[in-house]
């Protein structure tokens, strides 16, 4: 390993950490994300800051608090003179470059970064079914086999980092972060995976009485979100989908992993696998539509 490493993070965007070969899943296959834990450290006990997309990715970037830093909610602009380890990496000289995904809101879409290799997803790309906020039983009845502009998204910050891999010149060490959207909803993957998965997911049971030792406003939630009126192959569908772009992502990161060794780059680069936060991925039958 070089004294100064190149550091590659890849970050996806609402992956539940239990759905891994790595922690414990016997269904899902993530041989990528499994190799890298194998011959790196895992941290099981680190929790995001907020179970919401931007202010998660903030106060990761800014290793502040939302109440410091004044990001709450999926609208929140960071301020622009808030420093970020990426200003740190800049200034200790390295390269900083963003592929993909960072959900940067406003007009400052760098907060560090050198530059940009590929822009970011835009929710309003066609091919993208999408619930009314809020509304989690809509999120699950679209669900099911098929392909949306997330997952060609996807593609195509897979390629871009490749080219940047195998075009890279010069000494300067590298700060390389590729920004996926997947496994995020829609609950849609390719129809291979999804009937892989179907048959191989367990429709989750919610324990005798569970939703009378609930708090009142849990109830609420959960009437207001049609939680309880999906049926059980509703859950198992969207499931079984979401299983499916947790495989379809890490084969993309199997593709950039591939080119760092192709190039030569493997045993000179630092590589962190980390996603924004969460998904309840149907545990007591529950699912995060749009965050």
């Amino acid at each position: 390993m070089a004294e100064r490493p190149n550091i590659l993070l890849i970050m996806s965007d609402q992956h539940n950490p239990h759905i891994l070969g790595c922690t414990g899943d016997e269904v899902v296959r993530t041989p990528n994300l499994d190799g890298l834990a194998s011959g790196g450290v895992t941290f099981l006990n680190a929790y995001c800051a907020s179970p919401l997309c931007v202010p998660s990715r903030m106060t990761f970037l800014a290793s502040r608090h939302c109440s410091d830093i004044g990001v709450w909610t999926n609208g929140c602009v960071l301020p622009s003179d808030v420093p970020t380890f990426v200003h740190a990496l800049g200034a200790a000289g390295y390269e900083t470059i963003l592929c993909g995904r960072m959900h940067f809101v406003g007009p400052d879409q760098r907060h560090g970064f050198h530059r940009r290799i590929i822009g970011d997803v835009d929710p309003s790309l066609g091919h993208i079914p999408r619930a009314t906020t809020g509304q989690t039983k809509v999120a699950v009845e679209v669900a099911g086999p098929g392909r949306t502009a997330y997952m060609a998204y996807d593609d195509a910050v897979t390629e871009t980092c490749c080219e940047f891999l195998r075009g890279r010149r010069g000494k300067r060490p590298f700060f390389l972060v590729v920004g996926y959207v997947l496994p995020h909803c829609p609950y849609i993957c390719p129809k291979q995976l999804f009937r892989e998965y179907y048959e191989e997911v367990q429709v989750p049971e919610l324990p005798p009485g569970y939703p009378e030792r609930l708090h009142l406003a849990v109830r609420e939630w959960r009437r207001r979100r049609g939680v309880d009126e999906l049926t059980d192959d509703q859950v198992r569908t969207a499931k079984a989908a979401y299983y499916g772009l947790v495989t379809y992502m890490d084969e993309r990161i199997g593709e950039v992993l591939g080119t760092l060794k192709e190039v030569g780059l493997a045993e000179d680069t630092v590589v962190v696998y980390t996603s924004d936060h969460g998904d309840m991925a149907g545990e007591h039958r529950i699912r995060l539509d749009g965050a």
